[in-house]
């Protein structure tokens, strides 16, 4: 299983806006690699750090680096992108929330000190009506 660390995603050190997008279009280009999209193979690890860096297009600063104005993605992730891949990816800036893998971190400390010891408890207690 795949753990992030600080040197994965960056997380150690605070990444500039430019740093997340080149970040956030390294993962797509390999997400669109051959290799990977047959899902064939585990992704080796400099892969694997490389998707686990990708922040998304939440954060203006970095939407800002990836789109003109009007919402039409700037290169290079235009050359990169179906339209409906951009899309998808314009819909999901409303809703994009970043945890850096710092907090997420701090998070499971302070669950597994409060006695939780497994997501499955809670997945099993889901109500019907989710």
């Amino acid at each position: 299983m795949y753990r992030i660390t600080g040197t994965a995603s960056g997380s150690t050190t605070r990444r500039s806006a430019r740093e997340k997008c080149n970040s956030n279009v390294r993962a797509i280009e390999i997400i669109k690699s051959d290799g990977v999209v047959d899902r064939t193979h585990d992704a080796e690890r400099d892969m694997q750090n490389a998707l686990a860096a990708y922040c998304g297009w939440g954060d203006s600063d970095v939407r800002a680096l990836a789109f003109n104005w009007q919402g039409e993605p700037l290169p290079p992730l235009a050359g990169l992108l179906t339209q409906d891949e951009i899309e998808g990816v314009r819909k999901s800036t409303i809703n994009a929330h970043y945890t850096d893998p710092v907090i997420a971190a701090a998070m499971w400390n302070a669950v597994t000190e409060l006695g939780f010891d497994g997501a499955a408890k809670v997945i099993g207690t889901i109500p019907p009506c989710y």
